[in-house]
């Protein structure tokens, strides 16, 4: 998953958010 500031929307395998910056979260 992909964790940052202000959560836009979701996905099968992420989640998209509007800050410029993903930081991918393996767990």
């Amino acid at each position: 998953d992909f964790a940052v500031i202000d959560r836009i929307g979701s996905g099968p395998n992420c989640d998209v958010y509007t800050f410029p910056y993903a930081v991918k979260i393996e767990a």
